[in-house]
Parts: C-alpha cells; sequence; structure tokens
C-alpha cells in the first residue's frame, strides 16, 4: 500500500473510531503530521492536503466503506 494511502485510511478510521474532528494524523515513519480535512460518515469526502488530492465513497461507516483515491490514479502516455 503506498504511503500516502496508508495515511488517509488511518486519518479516516481515526475519525470514525473517536468521532472528533481532527484535522492531521501523524506518520511515525516520517516524524511529522499530515494535514487533512473534510466529512467522514456514511459519505466520506476528504482532501488530504500534503497529496493535494480528494478521497471520496460511500457505505455503512459502522461495517464498511467503498472508498476511492483520486491520487493513486495512473495514467500512461
Amino acid at each position: 500500500m503506498k504511503e500516502h494511502t496508508r495515511r488517509v485510511i488511518a486519518y479516516i478510521a481515526g475519525r470514525l473510531i473517536s468521532g472528533s474532528d481532527g484535522g492531521s494524523v501523524y506518520d511515525y515513519s516520517k516524524s511529522r503530521h499530515f494535514s487533512m480535512s473534510g466529512d467522514v460518515g456514511d459519505s466520506v469526502s476528504v482532501y488530504d492536503h500534503s497529496e493535494h488530492c480528494h478521497i471520496s465513497g460511500g457505505g455503512d461507516a459502522t461495517s464498511s466503506l467503498s472508498l476511492y483515491h483520486y491520487g493513486n490514479v495512473t495514467t500512461s502516455s
């Protein structure tokens, strides 16, 4: 899994578990905070400020979510 994907999943999971509106996630492997913002619940719309990309999706926040990370899109020339 890509590092930025792991961070945003941790951010979303942390928000769901805590019920708080945190504005960042701390990555111990990088020894720094990464800023994120948005809405998390049955509908997810999060912006990862360090990667300049959106993560969105939905489902049932108590059992499963289907998410799309727009920063993981690859294109070929």
